[in-house]
């Protein structure tokens, strides 16, 4: 399936699709979702999710350059971001993020917390939670199941 044809849906079973693009906000009780269109080849966004004193915003799969990244995810308090890439790695094309250029990211938008995910398996963690330090502290790769408890 692709973004398109699964903004054209309406239902999915007992799911309603709610199309968005860079301009909307969706409330939910008193959560409101606001979307960011990422640098990157198939059509993807960052989602921000805001109630009062909280802001989590989610990457998704995104290039460096031109990234609108770091004013979206401004004063977060949890910034969830890919880093596939670790130096010395090539990339054919900027669609992916270097765990430093995460770091980069997270420092400039004075997010308090990165969370990194998007990694090669056979890669150990720790490497990316390493070269995104170079750039920020407070950073920690994402692990399956793990609870994050966030202060507003």
């Amino acid at each position: 399936m692709d973004f398109d044809y699964i903004m054209g849906l309406s239902k999915v079973g007992y799911l309603d699709i709610i199309p968005y693009d860079n301009n909307s906000k969706i409330n939910f009780s008193d959560m409101e979702l606001s979307f960011s269109k990422n640098p990157h080849p198939l059509i993807t966004y960052s989602t921000k999710l805001e109630t009062e004193g909280l802001k989590v915003v989610y990457s998704s799969d995104t290039g460096y350059v031109k990234n609108p990244l770091e004013k979206f995810a401004k004063d977060a308090n949890l910034l969830i971001c890919e880093s596939t890439f670790l130096k010395g790695q090539i990339k054919t094309e900027d669609s992916h993020l270097f765990a430093y250029e995460a770091g980069i990211i997270a420092r400039n938008a004075n997010v308090q917390k990165l969370l990194l995910t998007h990694f090669w398996p056979e890669i150990d963690k720790q490497n990316y939670v390493n070269e995104a330090k170079e750039y920020f502290d407070n950073v920690e790769a994402a692990v399956e199941g793990k609870v994050l408890r966030l202060k507003r």
